[in-house]
């Protein structure tokens, strides 16, 4: 059992209790500042948070890295799908996270450096452009999630936990999705009890990536930073690759 061994218990308490913590900490926040004020509601949301992750670091550093129960690494079986997952998360993340970025060469200049290069003439010449698109308007990507970083970030690490042969790291990467969900169904009910969250905007979204665009389309609306994705996918498969490596060093 995971709770048998030191390592995972630590893991599996902070992160239950980092969970735990944020959900009754912001489902209470309105009484606690107004019995104990701001500033102490702060205090204890700090203090508990960082509570929790030590008790994270501490359980994997100390007694979990590279170390404790042996599981079956999903990545030996599903190389493919585990490397989708993880890239489907960078991608994600790397969209969110960064400004659009861009090609540093215009489409135009492409063309004409490939016409040249093609008839051999002399003279070629390129046009470049700022590698971050400064007139592209702030990807939020709302249409694939209500919540599409929690969700970007849980699958990101959810990579690394499938193919991890070691529960510590399965468990320790494994949490963050389990908190994208716990997290996104009570922000949602924080948000439509307040009115931040009207409920036509809850019925054409949902919590779960894609699910409303399977369901009510839209696809045409989603603006995809497509460098920035690539970008996400080109660290998956670096992160695929030594996975690979450090796989075929272990014992079947």
């Amino acid at each position: 059992m995971a709770l048998a061994h030191k390592g995972c218990r630590w893991i599996v308490a902070g992160w239950t209790a980092f969970i735990a913590e944020n959900v009754v900490l912001s489902e209470y926040k309105e009484q606690i500042v107004a019995e104990f004020g701001k500033d102490k509601y702060r205090l204890a949301y700090s203090t508990l948070s960082t509570g929790a992750c030590a008790s994270i670091a501490f359980g994997y550093l100390k007694h979990g890295r590279n170390q404790g129960p042996l599981v079956k690494s999903i990545a030996k079986k599903w190389p493919v799908s585990v490397f989708a997952i993880q890239a489907l998360g960078l991608a994600g993340m790397f969209s969110l996270a960064l400004p659009k970025l861009q090609i540093p060469l215009t489409l135009p200049a492409l063309e004409a450096a490939t016409s040249a290069a093609m008839t051999k003439s002399e003279g070629m010449t390129f046009t470049v452009q700022c590698p971050v698109d400064f007139k592209a308007g702030k990807i939020n990507l709302l249409e694939v999630s209500r919540y599409p970083m929690l969700f970007a970030f849980g699958f990101a690490s959810l990579g690394t936990s499938l193919a991890s042969p070691f529960l510590s790291l399965r468990l320790l990467a494994g949490f963050p999705l389990v908190m994208a969900v716990v997290g996104g169904l009570h922000q949602d009910r924080l948000r439509l009890r307040s009115g931040a969250l009207d409920e036509d905007t809850y019925e054409k979204t949902s919590l779960i990536p894609f699910v409303a665009l399977v369901q009510h389309g839209g696809w045409e609306k989603v603006q995809v930073p497509w460098v920035n994705v690539g970008l996400g996918v080109t660290v998956a498969l670096a992160l695929a690759r030594r996975r690979a490596s450090a796989l075929r060093s272990l014992k079947p």
